[in-house]
């Protein structure tokens, strides 16, 4: 089974990414931390022994921050498609499938979410057939990986709120599809989690 890593991931505009981090940051101080994590997933992805990276930008632009990237990486860049989270996701998952990929959806919220532990994920994801997911600390989830995306996974999902991972594992109960689920692990969105971001991680690159 091939598989591929799609990152999601938005244009690093200050006031428009990881706002909750804003009253500790200060607006640019925030977006150069998200920019910060970008590259660290896109590092984790690119090590990780995936058959291939793909970006999905929130608002992909060619002369943006995402389209610089991603040609200096030499990766493809896509545009997120969709009303909310749950359609992008599917949406981004059925195109990898489409092309005879697994699919390991990723943020870039999650320091922890390193090289090795993608790689995890990627070989579950080849000898497993059915869902994989790496919980969020607080009730989210950092990865979801499939062979076979469905809309069933991301429906009647209140996204954004600690109640994701318990609503999906309903919607897949009721649907009647297996899933697996690795150690979960902490990301990134209130100033509280600060503690567990990398002192580095603070300056400009």
């Amino acid at each position: 089974m091939r598989v591929v890593i799609q990152l999601f991931a938005r244009e690093p505009i200050p006031g428009q990414c990881k706002t909750r981090l804003i009253p500790r940051l200060g607006a640019a101080g925030a977006a150069s931390l998200y920019w910060r994590m970008v590259f660290a997933a896109l590092e984790a992805a690119l090590g990780c022994g995936a058959d291939g990276v793909q970006m999905w930008g929130a608002s992909a632009c060619k002369d943006g921050a995402l389209a610089a990237l991603c040609s200096r990486m030499s990766i493809p860049l896509h545009a997120q498609s969709g009303p909310d989270l749950g359609t992008r996701m599917l949406f981004a998952m059925q195109s990898a499938a489409a092309s005879g990929f697994g699919s390991v959806l990723i943020g870039t919220d999650c320091p922890a979410q390193n090289t090795i532990r993608l790689a995890e994920a990627v070989a579950v994801l080849r000898t497993y057939g059915g869902w994989v997911f790496r919980p969020a600390l607080d009730g989210g989830y950092v990865c979801v990986a499939t062979r076979a995306p469905s809309a069933a996974a991301f429906s009647v999902m209140q996204w954004g709120t600690s109640s994701v991972m318990r609503e999906t594992r309903e919607q897949l109960v009721a649907a009647k599809l297996g899933w697996l689920e690795l150690e979960p692990l902490a990301d990134i969105d209130e100033p509280d989690d600060l503690s567990r971001v990398p002192a580095h991680w603070f300056e400009q690159r």
